[in-house]
């Protein structure tokens, strides 16, 4: 089912606020804390919510997909206000587990059993992350084995796939706040030879995490998701066939505060890029309709590409 009438809304990649943004956002998280943090930001994010105009368009997009059809003005402001919510819960805790340590976390592991077969095996592994919930921190905790996330024992080495469009001083900042065990950072668009670092990691036998859910460019196909077909990104698929990979995906989700609980799912067969990524589709699509709160990508999700940079194409490496 296609809705149409909305404007279309791009990724600009970048943090709201940039720099000084981010900076402001950082020492709020630090004074604050995970037991203050949280109610204080319940009252900010209604004063946010009327400045950032282009987030509530990308959201009220994905609200009216969801669900067929838009809704009146009351219901379209309280969605968007609890998506904005969820979106800085999850910066906050993320920012203060960076920072302080993850201890304050209560975690749960789901699946852990597929991430150990692989391990056991020998095998390298794609973790098929997306823009729902903590990403970012399932792989930073993954990176530190929290609380025994990795049964096979020391903390893998965690690679993350990233589309870099920040300017070079955010960059720099976001990567003082991660301790000395920390994923590796992997700029699909730093360089043409980018899928090239991904395969070497690969072939080390390293974890690395890939956004299933923004396409980027050529390396995508169209499957079915919420009722219209989006383009779904096909690279960790050829990867993980170039390089005998498991592709596991994999879901942080945010249960409450400090709770959190770490889904790791069955492999995907990596031997049609299409069937991959519809199944793939599949799980996302069963998420957003259970947690649509928790759906981060507020933009026009089902246009032809989502990053504001090309993917650079699979190359194969002897």
């Amino acid at each position: 089912m296609r809705v149409t009438g909305k404007p279309s809304v791009k990724w600009s990649g970048r943090n709201e606020g940039g720099l000084t943004g981010v900076r402001m956002f950082t020492r709020f998280s630090l004074m604050t804390g995970p037991r203050f943090g949280p109610p204080l930001l319940a009252i900010g994010t209604w004063f946010a919510v009327p400045f950032l105009k282009t987030r509530r368009a990308g959201s009220e997009l994905f609200y009216t997909q969801l669900r067929g059809k838009r809704v009146g003005y009351v219901r379209r402001l309280w969605d968007t206000y609890q998506q904005f919510l969820a979106f800085t819960l999850c910066w906050h805790e993320r920012t203060y587990a960076f920072v302080k340590g993850a201890d304050f976390l209560s975690l749960d592991v789901k699946g852990e059993e597929h991430l150990a077969n692989a391990r056991k095996q020998g095998r390298p592994i794609v973790l098929l992350t997306a823009h729902m919930s903590n990403f970012e921190l399932g792989a930073w905790l993954l990176s530190q084995n929290h609380r025994g996330l990795d049964p096979t024992g020391a903390p893998p080495v965690v690679n993350m796939v990233m589309v870099e469009t920040e300017v070079e001083s955010v960059r720099q900042y976001l990567a003082t706040l991660r301790g000395a065990i920390q994923p590796r950072i992997i700029a699909v668009n730093a360089s043409p030879l980018s899928s090239l670092a991904i395969l070497a990691a690969l072939r080390r036998n390293e974890i690395v995490c890939m956004q299933g859910d923004r396409a980027t460019g050529s390396q995508s196909t169209l499957v079915p998701f919420l009722g219209r077909e989006a383009p779904f990104p096909i690279g960790p698929y050829q990867l993980a066939r170039l390089s005998n990979a498991v592709v596991l995906p994999t879901l942080c989700r945010r249960l409450g505060r400090a709770r959190y609980e770490f889904e790791i799912f069955e492999p995907i067969d990596a031997a049609d890029d299409h069937a991959a990524a519809a199944r793939y589709a599949q799980i996302l699509e069963a998420e957003a309709r259970a947690r649509p709160s928790y759906w981060f990508n507020l933009f026009s999700f089902w246009e032809d590409s989502h990053a504001p940079s090309a993917e650079p194409s699979i190359r194969r490496a002897s």
